[in-house]
């Protein structure tokens, strides 16, 4: 552990939020070193829509990851959002051959709520981290939470509720998100990507559930 955590751990102690262990990570604001160790260092395949080509995940959400995600986005993690960004564009496998990191984002009105947009800041990561360039060129109209929904309700999501940002697209495009379950989310975006011309699309997420 490095002084700087060393020191945070004794004048403000913090629970790792995977194992409870006392002592996290200044970076990761809420995980040990050791469970920093655990997580998975390479994306794989996983399943994805067909209007993606491939899409990549960390591994499944139920575990770890999960609970680094729920973490970031309902304890209003920072730091863990951005450090699963970082860990995320330092796990692709080799270098993307894609023109920019493309975030799937959350509904204005949601970001006012929450604060952050954890799909940006993902994007963000994964952007610094291999040096491709980050276009957050889509928007998310408002409607009901996918949380506690059964498959069957997310396939609903309308392509109309993803928009392109006028003007030019890059040519290939890696779409960014935090958990891919059935795919609808990327699915939505690909569509909306591929009215506007593009064609070569990929996909990577910190975790996959299955529906």
């Amino acid at each position: 552990m490095h002084l700087i955590d060393e020191l945070l751990n004794v004048v403000l102690p913090a629970s790792c939020v995977v194992c409870g262990h006392a002592g996290v990570l200044a970076a990761w604001r809420a995980l040990c070193g050791p469970c920093v160790e655990a997580l998975p260092v390479r994306v794989e395949p996983v399943g994805g829509p067909p209007s993606v080509t491939q899409t990549f995940a960390l591994g499944p959400h139920d575990g770890p990851l999960g609970v680094l995600i729920r973490e970031a986005k309902y304890g209003k993690n920072l730091g863990v959002i951005d450090s699963l960004g970082r860990h995320l564009g330092e796990a692709l496998t080799e270098a993307m051959d894609v023109d920019a990191i493309v975030p799937i984002p959350i509904p204005t009105t949601r970001r006012w709520v929450r604060g952050f947009d954890q799909g940006e800041r993902l994007g963000l990561g994964v952007a610094n981290a291999t040096g491709i360039p980050l276009r957050p060129i889509l928007s998310r109209r408002a409607g009901s939470p996918q949380v506690g929904k059964g498959a069957a309700e997310r396939r609903k999501l309308p392509i109309c509720a993803i928009s392109v940002a006028p003007g030019s697209v890059p040519d290939r495009i890696l779409l960014v998100d935090d958990v891919r379950t059935t795919g609808a989310t990327l699915h939505a975006a690909a569509r909306a990507l591929r009215r506007r011309g593009v064609v070569h699309l990929w996909a990577v997420t910190v975790s996959h559930q299955d529906a």
